[in-house]
């Protein structure tokens, strides 16, 4: 009967032991695999974050030198009065106006997106016919650089010859980098 009872205190010893010793390691074992779970899941978000970024540079890389070209024409980054004075004097002529005078002025910024959109306005005067002007209204709507007509105002300079002196302002705007 001692035995019996050496034989059972001892296996309650034993099970009170593995208690004591094994509750804590169990609340280890939780925590641990709580904390795989998390590490599987942010492997996940890498793994797809990582892929919508190999996407986003095939689709960058797969713009053509055309296109980034034509881009930089629509919004340049950078302002080049001297040559947008030309193309708009080069226009003109190839519909028989002159251009009597054009300032530049005003120039504005706003951020878009964590960039500068920035902006200048021109003030041109333009003698002409009405109907050579419309056509040079036309293909400057059509030109790829991002010009906006903000006025236009016109007078007569003589009776006979049905010419018309035109003084517009426009604005075109370009992305600093």
């Amino acid at each position: 009967m001692l035995k019996s009872v050496i034989g059972i205190v001892l296996l309650l010893a034993a099970g009170g032991g593995a208690y004591v010793v094994g509750l804590p390691m169990i609340d280890e074992v939780q925590a641990a695999t709580e904390e795989a779970r998390v590490i599987d899941e942010l492997i996940t978000v890498r793994e797809s974050l990582n892929a919508i970024g190999l996407d986003v540079i095939r689709r960058y890389e797969a713009v053509s030198q055309a296109d980034l070209s034509r881009i930089d024409t629509l919004v340049p980054s950078q302002i080049d009065n001297v040559k947008l004075i030309l193309e708009l004097q080069k226009l003109a002529e190839q519909y028989g106006l002159t251009v009597e005078r054009i300032d530049v002025s005003g120039e504005g910024s706003r951020d878009i997106g964590g960039r500068s959109l920035n902006s200048v306005s021109f003030q041109a005067n333009i003698e002409g016919s009405y109907a050579d002007f419309v056509e040079f209204l036309k293909q400057l709507e059509k030109n790829q650089r991002i010009i906006d007509l903000r006025s236009i105002s016109f007078q007569s300079t003589s009776d006979e010859d049905a010419l018309y002196l035109y003084n517009i302002t426009l604005d075109t705007y370009w992305l600093e980098e």
